[in-house]
C-alpha cells in the first residue's frame, strides 16, 4: 500500500533535498507512520491471523508474493493423482506473510453449469500440496495437526483419494473428498447479510471503533467483500449471487461442526441399483393399473425414492443424485 507517499518522500530525502537535515529526519521520523504494510505486519505479528491467497493456471505461470509452507509434498501423496494442479499464483507481500506465516488458496471448484458446489481442500503447486482458507483456518483452530492423504478403502493409489486426514494426538479426523480433494459445501441457507446463516460485521464500523467492545471475543472472522462490483461474488445452489467469501464460511462450517457433505465412491452403483429395481417394478405393476391407478403409484414410487434420498443425507450427510430417478419414474407413466 503505497498511497501514504512514504516512497515519493523518501527519493525527495535521497534526492533534492538530501542536503535538507530537516526534512530527511522528518521523514526518517514519520516512516513508522507512514509505512501502511509495516503497520499491518505488526498489527498480524503473534495475532491467531490466517492470511488468504489464489492460484493460477496460465501458460507462463506467473507468479507474485511469497507462498505459505506446503502441508504434503509428493511423496506423502503416494502417487495419487488427479488433484487440481495450478501453474502460478498471486500471494502476500514478504512482510505480510512473515507475520502470518499461515495462509489458505481460496479457489473454489465451478461446476459445467457454472455453480460452486465444492471446494479443494489441497491442491498442487509444482509438486508441493498446499491447503485451501478454510482448511488452513480449521486446522489453526485445532493447533495445526499433520496433513495426509486418506485413499480410497481397498484400492490402490491411483484409485485416488477418499478423504483428507488430520492426524491429532489420539486420533484421526477424516474429511471426505472426491478424487480432486475437493469438498462438498455444506450450504447452511441463503448468503449474504441478509441471509441470515452468519452475522456480518461492517469493517467501517471496526475501524471507526463503533462495534462494542468485545462483540468478535471467540470468534472466528472472516475478512470479505459483499458489493457486487468488487467481483468476489459466485452461484452457488442457494443463491445465485452469493458472497465469495461465505463459501469458505460455509465450509469452515461444516468442518467445524462435523457436518461435511459426502458423495461415497459407491454412489454410481447404488444409483443404478436403485434404478433397477424401481424400474423394474413399475413394468410389473403399471400394466396392471388403471390410468388414475398408475399415477398414483408412480407418485408414491418417487415420494419413497424422494424419501430415501431425504433420509440418507440427513441422516449420514450422503449427496445421491435424485435427477435420474425421479426422470425414470415420470417417463415410466
Amino acid at each position: 500500500d503505497t498511497s501514504s507517499g512514504l516512497k515519493t518522500l523518501q527519493k525527495l530525502a535521497q534526492g533534492a533535498l538530501r542536503d535538507q537535515p530537516g526534512f530527511v529526519a522528518q521523514v526518517q521520523g514519520l516512516q513508522p507512520q507512514l509505512d501502511f504494510d509495516a503497520r499491518f505486519a505488526k498489527a498480524l505479528d503473534g495475532r491467531n491471523a490466517v492470511l488468504g491467497y489464489y492460484f493460477t493456471s496460465d501458460r507462463d505461470g506467473h507468479t507474485r508474493g511469497v507462498l505459505p509452507a506446503p502441508v504434503m509434498d509428493a511423496a506423502a501423496m503416494h502417487g495419487v493423482g488427479g488433484v487440481t494442479v495450478w501453474t502460478g499464483y498471486g500471494a502476500n507481500i514478504a512482510p505480510l506473510a512473515q507475520a502470518a506465516p499461515q495462509a489458505g488458496f481460496f479457489n473454489a471448484i465451478t461446476d459445467a453449469d457454472g455453480v460452486v458446489r465444492s471446494v479443494p481442500l489441497v491442491a498442487q503447486y509444482q509438486g508441493q500440496y498446499y491447503e485451501s482458507l478454510a482448511l488452513a483456518l480449521f486446522r489453526r483452530l485445532l493447533d495445526l495437526p499433520a496433513v495426509s492423504p486418506g485413499l480410497v478403502p481397498g484400492a490402490s493409489a491411483p484409485a485416488g483419494l477418499a478423504s483428507i486426514q488430520l492426524k491429532m494426538p489420539g486420533q484421526t479426523l477424516a474429511i471426505p473428498v472426491d478424487s480432486r480433494a475437493a469438498a462438498l459445501v455444506p450450504f447452511r441457507g441463503l448468503g449474504g447479510p441478509k441471509g441470515g446463516s452468519f452475522s456480518y460485521v461492517s469493517a467501517a464500523d471496526v475501524v471507526a471503533g463503533r462495534l462494542p467492545a468485545g462483540s468478535l471475543a471467540g470468534k472466528v472472522v472472516l475478512v470479505g467483500t459483499t458489493a457486487p462490483g468488487l467481483l468476489d461474488v459466485r452461484t452457488s445452489p442457494v443463491g445465485e449471487v452469493f458472497p465469495g467469501v461465505e463459501v469458505h464460511a460455509n465450509m469452515l462450517s461444516g468442518l467445524m461442526d462435523g457436518t461435511q457433505l459426502a458423495r461415497p465412491d459407491y454412489a454410481s452403483g447404488f444409483e443404478v441399483l436403485v434404478l433397477v429395481l424401481a424400474g423394474v417394478l413399475l413394468a410389473l405393476v403399471l400394466p396392471l393399473l388403471s390410468a388414475t391407478g398408475a399415477v398414483l403409484f408412480s407418485g408414491a414410487v418417487l415420494a419413497v425414492l424422494v424419501g430415501l434420498n431425504l433420509w440418507l443425507f440427513l441422516s449420514a450427510r450422503l449427496v445421491l443424485r435424485l435427477t435420474s430417478m425421479a426422470t425414470m419414474v415420470l417417463a415410466a407413466l
